[in-house]
C-alpha cells in the first residue's frame, strides 16, 4: 500500500510561495512559524496556536498519510531549542511576554493598513498614546512595502535586527515579521 504524502503543495494557501518552504531550508524553516506567531499574538484577542494534539489526531491514526514536515525525532531536540535563544521556542515566549508587557496589545484598537503588496499584511494597534505597527511578509521572496513607516522602536522581529530605530518604506525579508512601537506626543 503507498502513503499519500500531505505537503505544501497539495494544500496551497493563497500564497504560491509556500512550496519554497522545504526542510532544511533552515532560516526560511524558523522564519515561516515565528512570522505566523507574530501576525496571531498580536492581533485583538486570544492567542491560540494549534499543534493537533489538542484534537487528539495523532500520525498512527492515519497510516497511509506520510507528514510533509520533519518530525523531532527526540527530546535532544527540544534541549537544543531551549538553549538557542533564536530558537523557535524563545521566540513564542517572547511573544508572550510582549503581550503581558505592553496592554496596547491585549487591550488595543485595531485597523488593517494598506501595504501596497498582496502578500504583506500590516496591522496597527493603539492604546492611549502608543501606537503598534505589525507588518508580515507572506512571501518566501523579498517583498516591498509602500507607505507604512516603520518608525519607533523595533520590539520584535523574526529576524536579527541591527537597527533598533526602524526604517521608513523598506523591503521585507522571506517571511519577515516586524512590529514597531511608537509613542504618540
Amino acid at each position: 500500500m503507498s502513503k499519500k504524502a500531505i505537503n505544501s503543495r497539495e494544500y496551497e494557501p493563497d500564497f504560491k510561495d509556500l512550496g519554497a518552504l522545504e526542510p532544511g531550508a533552515c532560516d526560511l524553516w524558523k522564519a515561516y512559524p515565528k512570522m505566523l506567531g507574530t501576525f496571531v499574538h498580536l492581533l485583538r484577542g486570544t492567542a491560540c496556536m494549534g499543534h493537533g494534539k489538542e484534537t487528539g489526531i495523532r500520525i498512527p491514526d492515519f497510516p497511509d498519510v506520510e507528514a510533509w514536515f520533519e518530525v523531532p525525532k527526540s527530546r535532544a531536540e527540544s534541549r537544543a531549542e531551549e538553549r538557542d535563544p533564536n530558537s523557535i521556542l524563545w521566540y513564542f515566549r517572547k511573544l508572550v511576554a510582549l503581550r503581558k508587557e505592553h496592554p496596547v496589545i491585549s487591550e488595543g484598537s485595531m485597523r488593517f493598513l494598506k501595504t501596497g503588496n498582496e502578500k504583506v499584511l500590516a496591522y496597527e494597534r493603539a492604546l492611549g498614546g502608543q501606537r503598534l505597527t505589525v507588518v508580515c511578509s507572506f512571501s518566501a521572496g523579498e517583498e516591498e512595502i509602500v507607505g507604512i513607516p516603520l518608525q519607533g522602536h523595533v520590539i520584535l522581529c523574526n529576524y536579527p535586527t541591527e537597527e533598533e530605530n526602524g526604517a521608513a518604506d523598506r523591503d521585507l525579508k522571506p517571511f519577515e515579521a516586524v512590529a514597531v512601537l511608537r509613542e504618540e506626543t
